[in-house]
């Protein structure tokens, strides 16, 4: 175990010792901090991706330093923790005067103005005495302030019965005599939250500049992996490896497996993760969580695991790329940040409708194998099957496909970690079989093994008009063809949902029989 283990503390704002500077920090701080054409900022990214840990060590540790070199009062304030407009917009000024107070400084015109405001309130003048604060503080005592708001997502909430508030912030960041440089952070883009708000007088979100905070770059990875080496423990070229295929560069991902890493009596990587595979499920099923709060969860699965559908449009597509979670590659598909995230989407697939047509026939079919299977060969038919389709003659390559010993394989692996974590899967007793943890192509070649013995009379039809049913419908899971659906003919989808509805008729009468 290790003695050094600054990971301990996962979860919190990262200090120093082990703080990551991200690439763009350079260009948010100084647009803040330029004395003279200074502008508001908006950091994007998902949750614990280190949005407050790069406020905190890039501008909030430095308040006091900023006061005494350029007379900038650095205020912090976290949105989620007020019940409505008026209570945040006053603690915002509270604190901006609490910190003048605790400097020494007591200007008579700014207490008279500050009473005022507490007296009003800010709904019912507009936020006029409000900007009177600021803009007697600002242009009359000539100190600049710089406003941190984080978890600005309640905003949504927050100004949902007052969205002029939108229209105040916009004041403060807008107008020269009482301009504030604002610095917030959100897991939603600005204009997305104003949209929620009902706010569509004057788009606030056009005044700031906004930037994604993402995974990992691989300057911040040699970064990171240089801090690791300086706990003691051994970071070589393949562990350095195995991180990015674990966690993908998420950085409080990264933080969880160090921590146990550290801990871990000279365990390999893998064999860290396999001890902890269910806290890493947990996280990759919270990030799940967040995707399908914001409307891109069907996208991802779209875009991953095809096929394309309504869901995959430019600008969701877009927002998974600005946030990290999928990349494009040379070949134009789309990779999730991890291999194990991608592993577990697919362990997650049954339960999430995110293309209802091409879900209810693969569900379908999953049934009818399981039936015809255990009708044929009774309840042992699994073990049969498997034992059947992994000896040697099924393990040779297919050209452009695995081998059908390596597709049974594959989902025997998957079903097994299911089972090892079953309080994160909404499957019942009878679907922990390879059928459940297989492909597209895994459905497609049992059913095509097995289709004289078992499901010709189900399909009524030969088993080459089968084929000419099934392969075209399981191509649409292939990568490069979902990747590519906008080159598709319109009447070549026709042809496909056609197909579909065939196989969902079929099957659907065979499981009622």
């Amino acid at each position: 175990m290790a003695e050094n283990n600054i990971y301990r503390d996962k979860g919190s704002i990262v200090s120093e010792s082990r703080y990551i500077h991200r690439d763009i920090e350079k260009i948010v701080i100084n647009n803040l901090l330029d004395e003279n054409n200074f502008g508001s900022q908006s950091v994007v990214g998902m949750q614990r991706i280190g949005k407050s840990s790069l406020a905190y060590n890039c501008l909030r540790k430095s308040a006091e330093q900023l006061f005494n070199e350029s007379h900038t009062i650095v205020i912090d304030i976290t949105m989620s923790k007020f019940e409505d407009s008026e209570t945040f917009f006053t603690m915002m000024m509270k604190k901006t005067h609490m910190f003048l107070k605790k400097h020494g400084i007591d200007d008579p015109v700014l207490t008279d103005l500050y009473d005022m405001v507490l007296e009003d309130g800010i709904r019912s003048n507009g936020g006029e005495e409000l900007l009177e604060y600021y803009n007697w503080l600002i242009s009359q005592l000539e100190y600049k302030v710089v406003c941190v708001v984080d978890e600005f997502d309640k905003s949504k909430d927050l100004f949902r019965d007052y969205p002029e508030g939108f229209q105040v912030l916009r004041d403060l960041t807008y107008q020269p005599d009482n301009r504030i440089a604002f610095l917030f952070l959100s897991r939603r883009m600005v204009e997305e939250l104003e949209r929620f708000a009902g706010y569509d007088v004057s788009n606030f979100a056009n005044v700031l500049t906004t930037h994604f905070l993402t995974v990992y770059t691989e300057p911040e990875l040699n970064s990171y992996f240089d801090k690791l080496k300086e706990t003691g423990v051994e970071v070589t070229e393949e562990v350095e490896k195995e991180y990015i295929e674990y966690t993908g560069g998420y950085p409080y991902w990264m933080d969880i497996l160090s921590s146990f890493y550290l801990d871990g009596n000279n365990s390999s990587i893998k064999q860290v993760y396999e001890e902890h595979e269910l806290e890493f499920f947990k996280l990759f099923d919270g990030l799940m969580d967040l995707l399908k709060d914001q409307d891109l969860l069907n996208t991802l699965y779209q875009i991953v695991l095809g096929p394309m559908g309504e869901d995959a449009t430019r600008d969701k597509i877009l927002a998974l790329c600005n946030y990290g979670i999928v990349k494009e590659d040379e070949n134009g598909e789309y990779i999730p940040l991890s291999l194990k995230f991608r592993e577990y989407m697919m362990m997650k697939e049954q339960t999430i409708d995110f293309y209802p047509l091409w879900n209810r026939a693969e569900k379908l079919l999953r049934k009818t194998i399981c039936k015809g299977l255990s009708q044929k060969y009774g309840v042992d038919w699994a073990n049969i099957i498997y034992s059947k389709y992994t000896t040697p003659e099924y393990e040779q390559k297919r050209k452009g496909n695995k081998p059908v010993a390596a597709l049974f394989k594959d989902a025997q692996g998957l079903i097994e970690k299911m089972k090892r974590n079953r309080s994160m899967f909404e499957i019942s007793d009878d679907e922990y079989n390879f059928v459940y943890g297989g492909t597209t192509s895994l459905i497609a070649e049992v059913i095509v093994q097995e289709y004289e013995q078992c499901f010709k009379d189900v399909f009524l039809m030969s088993l080459d008009e089968f084929k000419n049913v099934i392969y075209p419908i399981i191509s649409v899971r292939n990568p490069y063809d979902h990747n590519n659906d906008q080159l598709i003919r319109t009447s070549t989808k026709q042809e496909g949902a056609a197909k579909i509805k065939q196989i969902i008729e079929l099957t659907d009468r065979y499981l009622c029989s």
